[in-house]
C-alpha cells in the first residue's frame, strides 16, 4: 500500500464524523463568545425597584447641579451651602440649598427661613414661639429651638444679628413662651409663676413649694416628705438638706424662706419605741439601741444633754438631735 493511499484514508472521514463536527463546531464557537453576552454580575442583582430608585436619584442630582449652577451665575448672590435635613432608612435624604445672610431671628418671616434653608416644621416652630410672645436675646437662643438640629445652628449662628434684647437675668420679666423654649419638651402652660413670694416652711403644702422657682411637683413633695420625717423645720437651711436639690436652685429660693420652729414635733427619749427613734432622719440605728440602753439601766433620761456623750460615741449631730428630743415624764 503507497504513502499517498494510507494518508488518504487517514483525512477522510465518515458520514457519521462529518455530522458530529457539523454540530460540535457551532458549540465550540457559542462557548468561546458566551462571556461576551453575559449581563454583569452586579447589574443583575438590581431589581426593579432598586433600578426605579438609581434612576430618580440620578435625576436628583443632575437637578441639583441644574440648581446651584443658577445659584452661583449671579456673583451678587450671597455664599450657599447644603446641609442634611432629614434621615430616611439611616441615611441623609437629598440635602437643600441655604442661602446665608444675616438676619434677626425675631423679625425674620417663614419665607425668609425658608431661603436659609430651613425645615418646614423648624420653622413653623420657631413662628409659633413668636406668636406666643417669645423673644431671643442672643444666638445661642436659636439653638434651644425644639427641632433644629446642631449643624443647622452652627450653620446659622454667624449670621444672627439680633438688634434688641431684654437684658439677662431678667426672670420674673420673663413670659412662659420666653422659658419655653428648649428641646426638652418643656411646657410652662402647666407650671404655676414664679412670683417672688415668701413661704412659711412648716405649714406650705406642696403646690406652695411648686411655686419657687425651679421646684416642681417632685421636688416639692419630697420637701414635705422629708419635714415630715423630721417632725417639722427648724432652719431654712433644713430645706436644702433634701434629697435631690441642687444647692444652686437653694441658694435663689433661699430668701423666699421663712420658718415658725415652734411647730417641730419632738421625740420623747423616755417612752419612745426603737423605731421610732430609728426612723428619725438624724438619729443613727446605733443611737436609737444606745438610747434604750441606758435609759434600761440607769432609768429615765433628766435632761436633753444626758445623750451628748451617746450621740459624740456614735457621731450623730448632737446639735441636730437635741432640736427633735424631750425628757417629758
Amino acid at each position: 500500500m503507497s504513502l499517498k493511499h494510507t494518508l488518504k484514508e487517514s483525512l477522510t472521514f465518515s458520514k457519521k464524523e462529518r455530522i458530529g463536527i457539523i454540530f460540535l463546531v457551532p458549540a465550540i464557537v457559542i462557548i468561546a463568545f458566551l462571556p461576551f453576552f453575559q449581563t454583569h454580575p452586579e447589574e443583575s442583582k438590581l431589581s426593579s425597584t432598586d433600578s426605579v430608585w438609581l434612576a430618580n436619584a440620578n435625576n436628583l442630582q443632575e437637578k441639583n447641579i441644574s440648581e446651584s449652577s443658577e445659584l452661583t451665575d449671579d456673583p451678587s448672590t450671597p455664599a450657599t451651602t447644603s446641609f442634611p435635613i432629614d434621615k430616611t432608612g439611616g441615611s441623609y435624604s437629598n440635602p437643600l440649598k441655604g442661602v446665608l445672610f444675616n438676619f434677626d431671628p425675631n423679625t425674620l418671616d417663614a419665607e425668609g427661613f425658608k431661603k436659609l434653608g430651613l425645615r418646614d416644621k423648624t420653622i413653623r416652630t420657631l413662628i409659633n414661639y413668636r406668636n406666643k410672645g417669645g423673644k431671643f436675646r442672643r444666638p445661642d437662643d436659636l439653638a434651644k429651638v425644639y427641632g433644629l438640629r446642631q449643624e443647622e445652628f452652627q450653620r446659622l449662628k454667624p449670621y444672627i444679628s439680633i438688634k434688641s434684647a431684654t437684658p439677662a437675668g431678667n426672670y420674673h420679666n420673663q413670659t412662659n413662651a420666653d422659658k419655653g423654649v428648649n428641646n426638652t419638651g418643656y411646657t410652662p402652660e402647666n407650671k404655676p409663676s414664679h412670683l417672688p413670694k415668701t413661704i412659711e416652711i412648716n405649714t406650705a403644702d406642696i403646690a406652695g413649694f411648686e411655686s419657687l422657682y425651679g421646684i416642681g411637683n417632685k421636688l416639692a413633695t419630697k420637701i414635705v416628705n422629708f419635714r415630715d420625717k423630721l417632725g417639722g423645720f427648724y432652719s431654712v437651711d433644713q430645706v436644702g438638706e433634701t434629697y435631690g436639690i441642687p444647692d444652686s436652685t437653694f441658694q435663689k429660693i433661699k430668701a423666699q424662706l421663712k420658718v415658725d420652729a415652734g411647730s417641730i414635733k419632738k421625740i420623747n427619749i423616755n417612752t419612745a419605741s426603737y423605731d421610732e427613734l430609728n426612723n428619725h432622719p438624724y438619729i443613727s440605728a446605733k443611737l436609737a439601741f444606745q438610747v434604750l440602753k441606758q435609759r434600761k439601766e440607769k432609768g429615765n433620761f433628766t435632761a436633753i444633754t444626758d445623750i451628748k456623750d451617746l450621740a459624740a460615741q456614735t457621731n450623730d449631730s448632737y446639735e441636730r438631735v437635741s432640736k427633735y428630743i424631750t425628757v417629758s415624764n
